[in-house]
C-alpha cells in the first residue's frame, strides 16, 4: 500500500530535442500488429508526414515503411520533434481506426528517436533503414518502391520530398558515382563501420564520445529519468584492458561501472576468476 502523499517516479527516458538535430525516428504496432494495410493507408502516412516536413522545415534523408513499423531519419531546424511526431502518429491512429473500424492503440508506446551525429553516422543510418526489407527477407517489387527511399536516392522512382543530394553529397560530388557508392554501401551484408553500432555508447544519441557529452550537457536532469540516460559513456572495456590487464586495470574497469561478468566476457574468462584476480593484484595472461 502507498503511504499517503507518495507519488511514484516513473523512469522514463528524456526526449533529446536540438536545433539543427538529426534523428533516426521509428515506431511500432501495439503488439507488433500491422500498421499499414494497404496502399491507401501508406499514402495516408505520407501525406500527414509531408505535411509536417513543409510545416516545420524539417529535411527527410531517409524513409521505409514496413508491414508493422516505420523508420525515419530526419533533420529539424527547431526543436519540435515530438510537437511534429505526435500529429503524425496521432492523426494517422485516429484515420486508420476510423477506415479499418477499430478502437484502440495502434502504436506501441511513444515514438522512439536516436540523435545522429552528422556524417559517417547519418550514413550507416541510412544503410540500416535502406537494408530493412532485406534484413527482414522481403524483395521489394517495382510497385512497393515508393515505401523506401532507398529507390529514391537512386533515382529509379520520384525523390518525392527526400532530401538525396545531401546523402548523396558525403559520397561523392559527382551524381552518378555517388550513386554508384551509395548502392555498394547499402548492398554490404556486412559493412566496416557495423562494429560502430554494435555496441553504441549511449542509447539515446548515436555519435563519437564528444558529441554523446556535448548534447547531454544539454539536459535538464529530472529524477524520473534512468542515471544511465544522462550520464556521458562510460569508456569501451577495449581501451581500459590491455593484452595483460593487471588487477588494477580491473578495478579501474569495475569502478566505470562493468560488472566482473562483463570484464570477463571481453577476457574470455568467469566472473569468479576476475573477482578473485582483484583480490590477488596478479596479472591475467589473454
Amino acid at each position: 500500500m502507498q503511504r499517503s502523499g507518495y507519488r511514484r517516479q516513473i523512469a522514463r527516458a528524456p526526449r533529446l530535442q536540438v536545433p539543427g538535430g538529426i534523428y533516426h525516428v521509428f515506431a511500432r504496432g501495439n503488439e507488433r500488429r500491422t500498421i499499414y494495410r494497404d496502399d491507401e493507408d501508406r499514402d495516408c502516412f505520407l501525406d500527414l508526414l509531408g505535411s509536417t516536413l513543409a510545416r516545420q522545415s524539417w529535411s527527410l534523408f531517409s524513409f521505409c515503411l514496413m508491414k508493422n513499423h516505420y523508420h525515419l531519419l530526419v533533420r529539424t531546424p527547431n526543436t519540435d520533434l515530438s510537437a511534429g511526431m505526435h500529429f503524425v502518429n496521432a492523426v494517422y491512429a485516429q484515420r486508420f481506426n476510423r477506415r479499418h473500424d477499430r478502437v484502440g492503440h495502434l502504436f506501441q508506446g511513444r515514438f522512439k528517436a536516436r540523435l545522429v551525429q552528422d556524417g559517417p553516422r547519418l550514413l550507416w543510418t541510412a544503410r540500416y533503414i535502406a537494408r530493412n526489407p532485406i534484413e527482414a527477407g522481403r524483395r521489394e517489387p517495382p510497385s512497393e518502391r515508393r515505401w523506401n527511399s532507398h529507390w529514391a536516392v537512386l533515382g529509379l522512382v520520384p525523390p518525392w520530398q527526400v532530401d538525396t543530394r545531401t546523402l548523396l553529397g558525403l559520397f561523392h560530388p559527382d551524381l552518378q558515382r555517388a550513386r554508384q557508392l551509395y548502392r555498394e554501401y547499402v548492398e554490404l551484408e556486412v559493412a566496416d563501420d557495423d562494429d560502430l553500432h554494435a555496441d553504441p555508447l549511449h542509447p539515446l544519441i548515436d555519435g563519437d564520445r564528444e558529441y554523446i557529452e556535448a548534447q547531454l550537457a544539454r539536459i535538464v536532469p529530472m529524477r524520473e529519468y534512468p542515471k544511465s540516460l544522462i550520464s556521458p559513456p562510460r569508456p569501451a572495456l577495449s581501451e581500459l584492458l590491455g593484452r595483460s590487464p593487471a588487477a588494477a586495470d580491473l578495478a579501474v574497469a569495475h569502478a566505470a561501472g562493468y560488472s566482473f561478468r562483463e570484464i570477463g566476457r571481453q577476457l574470455g574468462l568467469h566472473k569468479s576468476t576476475i573477482s578473485r584476480r582483484l583480490g590477488g593484484g596478479a596479472t591475467i595472461e589473454t
